[in-house]
């Protein structure tokens, strides 16, 4: 007996029509599950993402970030790891807070959030930002878990390609 394949559907309802095929182009009958997005909840406004690559575009983004928080807004920036890695020439945490702090939001408050931090160095940053007192938190997929913070109106993620769907639409 094979394992049963799951398929995850998302369908864009305004363009009224629906995917059956996986990447590898199969067809599936059964074993789909659906989410239909069709309409924002009470009281959200509609959200802006972009996908940023090349030097111009960045720079462009920082310049956007920058312009949120003089707006008196906060940010996140979420990275895949907490350290540099040997085997993967991704951003981490640890060295994105460094050179954010130097160079594009220097002059800025940040705040780093990590899963090596203690429980009370968490809540104690958790605290600052949703507080004001940090305008950019740098975190990993740490802050996923019932981060509440209404004023922070961006997130930038730092190498998304190595997030999984879960991390990204339903952390």
């Amino acid at each position: 007996m094979q394992p049963a394949e799951i398929v995850l559907r998302l369908v864009d309802a305004a363009e009224g029509q629906e995917l059956n095929r996986d990447f590898r182009g199969k067809d599936y009958a059964t074993n789909v599950l659906t989410f239909v997005y069709d309409e924002m909840p009470p009281g959200r406004t509609p959200i802006e993402t972009a996908w940023v690559a090349g030097e111009k575009s960045e720079a462009k983004m920082w310049a956007d970030i920058r312009e949120a928080i003089s707006l008196g807004q906060q940010a996140f920036v979420v990275c895949p790891l907490i350290e540099e890695s040997d085997k993967l020439q991704v951003a981490s945490a640890e060295d994105t807070f460094k050179l954010l702090a130097k160079t594009e939001l220097k002059g800025l408050k940040l705040g780093l959030l990590h899963g090596r931090m203690s429980s009370s160095e968490k809540d104690e940053t958790m605290s600052e930002f949703r507080d004001r007192k940090l305008d950019v938190l740098v975190a990993t997929t740490v802050i996923e878990v019932g981060v509440d913070v209404p004023n922070a109106t961006c997130m930038v993620v730092l190498d998304a390609d190595r997030f999984g769907i879960a991390d990204l639409m339903f952390g």
